[in-house]
């Protein structure tokens, strides 16, 4: 519900303000480096959250966060990923697949029928 609450998604605050509340962040910084130096006002929707991250910011080490970040991020797409990465959901070791050159003898189910021959 929070989401479709006007007033709970348009919070306007100064640049000072959200430097103040917000230090871990450095929204100063933030929009400097993205060339929006000369602004003075924010949008800040949903401030319940960016509470949260700046408090995190200040008592988790970076590291912790960005490799945790990217955990999630790589967790998110492994489906899609082959599994010569290794990532399979469910859990179970990946069959060693064969060397070049030879057919496999079962496809993978989502191939379709076996286009490999006997060969003699």
């Amino acid at each position: 519900m929070e989401l479709r609450n006007p007033q709970t998604n348009y919070n306007k605050l100064t640049l000072a303000a959200a430097q103040k509340r917000y230090p871990a962040l450095d929204p100063k910084s933030l929009l400097a480096s993205r060339r929006l130096g000369k602004a003075q006002d924010l949008i800040i929707g949903q401030p319940a959250f960016f509470d949260e991250l700046n408090a995190m910011l200040k008592t988790e080490p970076l590291a912790d966060l960005k490799t945790y970040l990217r955990w999630h991020l790589v967790r998110s797409v492994a489906p899609a990923l082959p599994t010569a990465y290794g990532l399979r959901r469910s859990g179970l070791p990946l069959q060693p697949s064969p060397d070049r050159g030879q057919a496999a003898s079962q496809p993978p189910s989502s191939a379709g029928p076996s286009t490999a021959t006997s060969g003699a």
